[in-house]
């Protein structure tokens, strides 16, 4: 079956199910390394119908999961997923890095991954349309992605340090296959532990 990831308001209410979530969904249209997310917004507040208590976003390939801890980092949840392949040959399989909006799952605002290679995140790291598709309703004709596909391989962890992810997996041989990619600055936001002191016996 479709595997989902799902971030839930948790109000110790009860009786949540899916239809109380906003659906997202990923894009048609665009360079098949990619994925654009849709930009829904979620009614925590009920102001035009039931109140939704988050959102949720079925992962399309089949197996695809995660099973790693994501991680929420200036406005955005980041994580990997994870696509098994049936080839005994192969490195295992394939996966795909993510980003996403915290508050509604869409898809960022500006670029959050760097996609062109030049090692960091900025103006470049944007998609375009394929040709006839920014005709349809909801496809944008350029969008800052929130996912890109990684290396060859089951990513078995993604570590972050500062502007960077480190994404290892079965294709990594000896640290020499660890894929390192750009990701937003957090600027001057102070999060997380920013030191520590070790202390003798």
């Amino acid at each position: 079956g479709v595997q989902s990831f799902y971030a839930v308001w948790d109000r110790g209410e009860g009786q949540l199910t899916r239809a109380r979530l906003q659906p997202q969904a990923l894009l048609d249209g665009f360079p098949e390394d990619v994925r654009v997310p849709t930009d829904r917004p979620v009614d925590y507040a009920g102001a035009e119908g039931p109140r939704q208590y988050g959102w949720y976003l079925d992962l399309p390939a089949p197996g695809e999961r995660v099973v790693s801890s994501p991680v929420v980092r200036g406005g955005l949840v980041l994580f990997h997923t994870m696509i098994p392949s049936l080839a005994p040959c192969a490195f295992g399989g394939r996966g795909w890095l993510m980003a996403l909006r915290i508050a509604n799952g869409g898809r960022p605002r500006s670029p959050a991954i760097d996609l062109d290679g030049d090692g960091r995140v900025g103006p470049g790291d944007v998609v375009h349309a394929l040709e006839g598709a920014a005709a349809a309703a909801d496809i944008p004709e350029v969008a800052a992605p929130g996912g890109r596909r990684a290396r060859p391989g089951l990513l078995a962890g993604t570590a972050f340090l500062g502007d960077r992810a480190y994404l290892s997996g079965s294709g990594t041989m000896d640290g020499a296959g660890i894929e390192v990619r750009a990701v937003r600055p957090l600027g001057d936001a102070r999060t997380g532990r920013l030191s520590w002191g070790q202390l003798g016996p």
